[in-house]
């Protein structure tokens, strides 16, 4: 195989198909989609065969059966093979970004103004003109403001981290959104900051999603 037309190739997938790596693995070589997922790269390919990396470092040998009969084949043949892979796990890959919206939204709104509590907590201090707002305002004054803030910063985001853990595995790799992609991460630090509405969202866009392929 030509090594420039290899290389391109290779580099090519790697930047921009990271979905398609996820779908040989999971469905040529049989490896879990959580692992499938974490940031795929193909590593090697020859006129038999490539290599794709999985997440959890493995080297997964595909053939091309048959094999290319040149390095000019290899587009072809990858799209092919994607197709085929797609149409027997299911496309039920997320592939775009809703921000948040009503309660969500709310909730989202209200993370980020603790943030910004939180981090302007050392800008409370006696005679400035957030310290003689709380003591006009806010039940307790400022020194009970700044306890609450303090005690929720931990369990907020051990919570939240937790959350979006727990999202990864059970709503990125469920719908095949590649780990560290620019999709993922939108919707992991959207996550983060919103927690559980993020679940919600995620399968009310799914749901739609799978209605519509059955309507058409």
């Amino acid at each position: 195989m030509d090594p420039k037309i290899r290389q391109r190739t290779i580099d090519h997938m790697n930047r921009d198909h990271q979905a398609e790596l996820a779908h040989y693995l999971e469905f040529y070589s049989g490896v879990d989609r959580w692992v499938a997922t974490s940031n795929p790269e193909m590593v090697d390919m020859t006129l038999d065969a490539m290599v794709v990396r999985a997440g959890d470092g493995t080297d997964h040998r595909i053939v091309f059966d048959p094999p290319l009969a040149s390095a000019a084949d290899s587009r072809r043949r990858l799209i092919d093979m994607d197709v085929v892979a797609r149409e027997a796990l299911s496309d039920d890959r997320l592939t775009v970004y809703a921000p948040p919206t009503g309660v969500g939204a709310a909730v989202f709104g209200s993370v980020v103004f603790y943030i910004v509590c939180w981090l302007t907590l050392p800008r409370v201090t006696p005679g400035t003109e957030a310290w003689r707002l709380l003591t006009d305002y806010w039940p307790g004054g400022p020194d009970v403001y700044r306890s609450v803030v303090q005690l929720l910063f931990w369990p907020t985001l051990l919570i939240h981290i937790v959350e979006t853990a727990v999202f990864d595995r059970v709503r990125m790799a469920r719908y095949r959104v590649p780990r560290f992609s620019r999709l993922w991460w939108l919707w992991s630090l959207n996550c983060l900051i919103e927690g559980f509405p993020t679940f919600k969202r995620v399968d009310a866009i799914m749901k739609a999603k799978m209605q519509a392929g059955k309507k058409e």
